[in-house]
């Protein structure tokens, strides 16, 4: 956030609107960025079939994206169809690696 001169001719509450817009932008990135980080990092130990890890990144990134939705960065439905995703991705790879392993009832 560089100051610049004020000229005159502008309004004092646009040149605040846009003091809390970069500052409400940089909020949010920070927030949306540590939501994928840890989303990345549930699907990771699902693929690693790391279920202990895998559960704690899930319910982590669920805390994450709950909280995302009630400050408003990420609209309430979005976090729910993430969150749905990425249980059922965590489950999958989780479920499928018993499935391969154990033998089928025929």
């Amino acid at each position: 956030m560089a100051q610049t001169k004020k000229k005159t001719g502008r309004h004092h509450s646009a040149i605040k609107a846009v003091r809390q817009a970069e500052k409400r932008n940089l909020r949010n990135r920070i927030a949306k960025k540590a939501i994928r980080l840890s989303l990345k990092d549930a699907l990771d130990f699902a693929q690693k079939k790391d279920s202990s890890k895998a559960s704690e990144s899930l319910s982590k990134a669920s805390s994450l994206l709950d909280k995302a939705a009630k400050k408003g960065f990420i609209h309430w439905k979005a976090v729910a169809r993430k969150k749905s995703y990425l249980a059922r991705r965590v489950s999958t790879s989780l479920n499928s690696s018993e499935a391969k392993t154990a033998p089928a009832a025929a």
